[in-house]
């Protein structure tokens, strides 16, 4: 017969094992959406990438305000919904090393991400001799529930 505060050790130590544990897998979607930012970086800025962003022709950027094609979107007007608010615009997103020659994530094993970070690139418009991007990373735990986002302005 187990006696209560057998019960109450034995329940605090398996909650503590699964605050744990969803730490971590918060540490890993929070590593991942970090991967995705330099990834959209190391793109943006062509270093080892044959990705889209480094496109001279400005209609690649055009479309309606709040659209997506492959990871480059159109910032929205004032007041409208960010784009990284738009669920249907993830499925447009990049995915990590889709462009650049990063090498892949784990899937399996330690630090093993539920599915490939991805990332948004908003062209704002240029500041001087420089063009401004937002960059929204998402990165997701081992099992895909945990989901981290980041974001980033730089000037190039």
């Amino acid at each position: 017969r187990l006696t209560p505060s057998v019960v109450n050790g034995w329940t605090s130590s398996t909650h503590e094992e699964k605050t744990a544990g969803a730490t971590g897998d918060n540490n890993t979607a929070c590593q991942a959406a970090e991967s995705a930012l330099r990834d959209a970086g190391n793109d943006r800025n062509a270093n080892g990438t044959r990705g889209p962003f480094n496109r001279v022709d400005p209609s690649w950027w055009g479309g309606a305000p709040g659209a997506c094609a492959s990871g480059a979107c159109v910032p929205v007007a004032a007041l409208g919904t960010p784009v990284w608010e738009v669920a249907a615009n993830w499925g447009n997103a990049a995915t990590y090393a889709q462009y650049t020659y990063a090498l892949a994530l784990p899937t399996s094993g330690p630090g093993a991400v539920g599915q490939p970070p991805r990332y948004l690139v908003e062209k704002l418009g240029a500041v001087g001799s420089q063009v401004a991007y937002r960059i929204t990373a998402r990165g997701w735990g081992p099992n895909s529930v945990q989901v981290v986002t980041l974001q980033e302005e730089v000037l190039k």
